[in-house]
């Protein structure tokens, strides 16, 4: 698999890929932080923060633990990206706002977690509407978001940025929060699909 091919790949393409051999986790990483780098600032604006160091250390990690048990799951070697409103250890929670740039997770979400476990590699958060509050994608930490497809349109939000990096070929997969239409709406505005969770019980 080369990097053009990964820029419109689907998540159980780059799953078929991995498993023949065509790719690994780490050229995967590598795909997506080129990505970004070439294509983020300053045209979509949908990345807060990007942890390169540790996603490569991730990527090289889930090699090893797929030799040892001898199965692919779905998600393992696969880059994912994170809204700014769900903790992940280590890294800040600034929910789109200055005010919280520097509160800094102690431990994982259980979706950060679950994903974890499952093999994804984690490689940043994405930028979203100031504390999940609006749909214009505006915040006082990153500025605007843009939609993907149409430069001066809105993105949707308040998840913006998640849904920008899927459609602008960053990841295959980003991860967003839903009250009342924030996964939803940036979907519909971007040209994607978009889950809302059912909660746990």
């Amino acid at each position: 698999m080369q990097y053009a091919d990964y820029l419109t790949a689907s998540l159980s393409d780059l799953n078929q890929a991995l498993q023949c051999g065509d790719v690994t986790a780490r050229e995967l990483t590598d795909f997506a932080l080129q990505r970004i780098s070439e294509a983020d600032q300053p045209r979509y604006n949908a990345i807060t923060w990007l942890f390169a160091d540790e996603a490569r250390a991730a990527a090289e990690l889930v090699i090893h633990a797929v030799n040892a048990v001898r199965r692919w799951s779905q998600l393992d070697g696969i880059p994912v990206l994170i809204k700014d409103n769900i903790e992940v250890q280590g890294w800040p929670t600034s929910a789109g706002s200055v005010m919280l740039r520097d509160v800094i997770a102690q431990t994982d979400a259980p979706l950060v977690t679950t994903l974890r476990h499952q093999g994804a590699v984690i490689i940043g958060k994405t930028a979203m509407h100031e504390l999940a509050a609006g749909i214009t994608g505006a915040s006082s930490l990153t500025g605007f978001t843009h939609n993907a497809w149409l430069q001066g349109r809105s993105p949707g939000g308040s998840s913006s940025g998640s849904a920008v990096a899927v459609a602008a070929g960053y990841v295959p997969l980003a991860i967003g929060s839903d009250t009342a239409g924030s996964v939803r709406i940036p979907a519909a505005f971007n040209g994607l699909f978009g889950l809302r969770m059912t909660r746990c019980t």
